[in-house]
Formats: C-alpha cells, sequence, structure tokens
C-alpha cells in the first residue's frame, strides 16, 4: 500500500483525475486497489449522517477510478469529537489488516 504523507494529499493521476482531495488516499499498484479514505468526527448522534455524506462525496471518484481498471473502496471513517469510534473506522482498520491487539494499541477499540 502507498500513500503521499510528506506533499499535498492528491489522487495520482493513474487512478483518477479530480479535484477532490480525500485524506489519505492509500493504493497498491500491484493489486490495482485503491481506498479513498475520508475522516470526520460528528457529534456521536450524527456518524450515520456523515458516513452517508461523505461517502455520496465520492461516488463519481470511485466509479472514475473503476473505469481505470482499479478496484475503488469508499471509506468514510468516524471518531466521535468526544472519542467514540465508529464500526467505519474498525472495518477499514480490519480490511488493511490492522486486527486484535494492533487495533487497540491503535485506539480501534471495539466497545
Amino acid at each position: 500500500m502507498l500513500v503521499h504523507v510528506d506533499q499535498r494529499l492528491t489522487v495520482p493521476s493513474e487512478i483518477a483525475i479530480t479535484n477532490l482531495r480525500p485524506d489519505p488516499v492509500l493504493w497498491s499498484n500491484s493489486q490495482r486497489m485503491v481506498y479513498f479514505v475520508e475522516l470526520t468526527d460528528p457529534w456521536e448522534d450524527a456518524v450515520q449522517e456523515a458516513f452517508e455524506r461523505k461517502k455520496l462525496r465520492y461516488t463519481e471518484l470511485a466509479a472514475e477510478a473503476e473505469q481505470r481498471v482499479w478496484r475503488a473502496k469508499i471509506c468514510p471513517v468516524e471518531v466521535g469529537c468526544r472519542g467514540f469510534v465508529a464500526t467505519s473506522t474498525l472495518r477499514l482498520m480490519k480490511d488493511l489488516g490492522i486486527r486484535g491487539h494492533q487495533r487497540n494499541i491503535t485506539g480501534g477499540r471495539a466497545e
């Protein structure tokens, strides 16, 4: 997996051409897989609304990546402003292979 961390977050041009800037974009050239991650910190009672809004924002970007033969996944992740870790955050950690003890020490404790 690759990610731009020392420069302005952008979508690599081989994946899609866009002015959108997910934070971050994770991709694997060998697997032709891209994760568009969008972080948000809503109030706990607005987590589902934030998830849907962020997912909709990147739908066209994912479609363009898929037209270029990339497997695209939109990953809105929410960590509530008072520390609540949403299911979407745990799901992304699992998809990226972060499990068990490692997930717990990174803050993804399932309550």
